[in-house]
């Protein structure tokens, strides 16, 4: 999966990529991806997400499993032929993206003390919170996913930040 993850079909046209991870015994990371690290990001991270305007991917590890379980979203017809070509096949049929929509990032908590500029602390939340460089407010861009016959959403695609 990192191979597709630093795909130059995948990242071309210069787009800002960003990375979002999680696992339970670690804060989760949310940073601006960096390709030359994608092999690394997905051994490191048992849960996250690499996204921008034209994709998402999704990896999961399930306990005791050495493969990730892999979920793309795309509604670019470039991206979604590459992807059928490297092996991945649709989930079900009957999907409708819902148009882009925006929602407020605000960063949770307040600086921490002795941490670099993006590393904030929240007393509600066990651990620091990373966020990327210069990210005091924002806005995500994301999709809806939606089933065509019961019209429930069934993911939310991020596409990016600002």
């Amino acid at each position: 999966m990192a191979n597709l993850l630093g795909s130059p079909t995948l990242l071309s046209g210069g787009e800002p990529v960003w990375s979002l991870t999680a696992a339970v015994d670690k804060p989760p990371r949310f940073a601006a991806f960096d390709k030359a690290q994608d092999a690394k990001l997905v051994k490191e991270w048992p849960h996250g997400r690499v996204f921008c305007a034209a994709w998402e991917i999704r990896w999961q590890y399930l306990s005791g499993q050495t493969k990730a379980d892999v979920i793309t979203l795309t509604e670019n017809e470039s991206v979604d032929s590459h992807l059928r070509n490297s092996g991945f096949k649709p989930v079900g049929q009957g999907w409708e993206a819902v148009q882009p929509g925006k929602a407020a990032l605000i960063p949770w908590g307040s600086h921490a003390p002795g941490k670099p500029a993006n590393v904030r602390a929240e007393t509600r939340i066990p651990h620091p919170l990373e966020y990327p460089e210069g990210c005091e407010k924002a806005e995500t861009d994301y999709s809806y996913y939606r089933d065509s016959a019961s019209g429930a959403t069934r993911f939310v695609r991020l596409r990016s930040v600002r």
